[in-house]
Parts: C-alpha cells; sequence; structure tokens
C-alpha cells in the first residue's frame, strides 16, 4: 500500500504502535541492489485523515553495511496532508531507506505513499536515472509490527505500504 501509486490508501501501524503511546513506529525499504537516491516523497494517510497521522520523523538511507548515508533530521510533516518532499544530495549506494516516526496521533497512525527516486541498474543492466525506485528497483520491506503469517495480506503486512496503490493501508501489530 505505500508505494502503490493510490493515495486513497494507507498503512497504518499495529494498535498501540505509536511515539504518543511510547512506542517507535517504523518503515522500511531494502533494496537489492545499490541504488543512488535524489528525492524521497511521502504522502500523508488519506484513508482515515482524521486523528491517525504522522506529524514528525526522520528519514534515514543506509548502505549494504548498515552505514548511515544520509539523515534528514527530526522532520515536521506538514498539515494538512502531511505530504513532504526531501531533497537529497544524489546519495549513491544506497540499500535501505527508514522512516522513524518522532510523534503522532492515536494509536494506530499511518500514511499513505512512499517513493525514492533516483537511478539504479534494472531489468536487463540497463541504468536508468530519475526513475521511481520503488516501483522499478528490487526490493523487500520490514516495519515495527510483526508480520502475521496466518493473515498475510492484511492491513498489518508491511508489502501493504509498497503495492503501488494508494487506497490500501499498512497496520503494525502487536
Amino acid at each position: 500500500r505505500i508505494t502503490d501509486g493510490d493515495l486513497d490508501t494507507s498503512w497504518f501501524t499495529t494498535p498501540g504502535d505509536a511515539v504518543n503511546l511510547g512506542g517507535s513506529p517504523f518503515f522500511e525499504a531494502e533494496f537489492g541492489v545499490d541504488v543512488t537516491v535524489t528525492e524521497i516523497q511521502m504522502f500523508g494517510n488519506r484513508e482515515s485523515p482524521d486523528g491517525f497521522d504522522f506529524f514528525s520523523g526522520i528519514f534515514q538511507l543506509f548502505d549494504k553495511d548498515g552505514g548511515e548515508v544520509f539523515n534528514s533530521g527530526d522532520l515536521s510533516l506538514p498539515a494538512p496532508e502531511r505530504d513532504i518532499v526531501i531533497s537529497v544530495p544524489s546519495v549513491d549506494l544506497v540499500r535501505r531507506i527508514r522512516f522513524t516516526a518522532t510523534a503522532d496521533e492515536s494509536d494506530q497512525p499511518g500514511f499513505a505513499e512512499l517513493k525514492v527516486m533516483g537511478s539504479a541498474v534494472v531489468r536487463l543492466f540497463k541504468h536508468k536515472t530519475n526513475i521511481e525506485l520503488t516501483r522499478f528497483a528490487r526490493f523487500r520491506t520490514s516495519a515495527s509490527s510483526i508480520k502475521d503469517e496466518a493473515n498475510a495480506h492484511t492491513l498489518y503486512d508491511d508489502e501493504n505500504a509498497i503495492d503501488q496503490r494508494f487506497l490500501t493501508n499498512w497496520l503494525s501489530e502487536d
């Protein structure tokens, strides 16, 4: 749901996984190859637009060894939609992106879409620039929720955060 291209779908944490309740909700995507990141776009929750927002957070990029290569610092997600576009100074050799919430509301905050823009070698070893990496580069996801295999493809499934549809949501689980 977070990379499904549909702003009407959202990813939510599981009930209780919220900063305002002492939690540390996060979402991350790990690329299967080194990518160059030039921009991060996050779109706020539209599925349940009132009372389930992240207010701020930190965006980080990591290399294949887990070393941090970019840190946005704590950024406010501006009302009313909570959308943000972060210019990144063309960071190379990125393998993982992580959003960690620092302020939110409700016991189950969420957001609609995460896009990572940049360049990578994709399909048949062709180098592509200025592409949406979360659509064209191989990656996997993880989140502060625990994936429940018995309820796969539910709102708690972290893959809902990147399914290219804005109308789906991700919810974390306790």
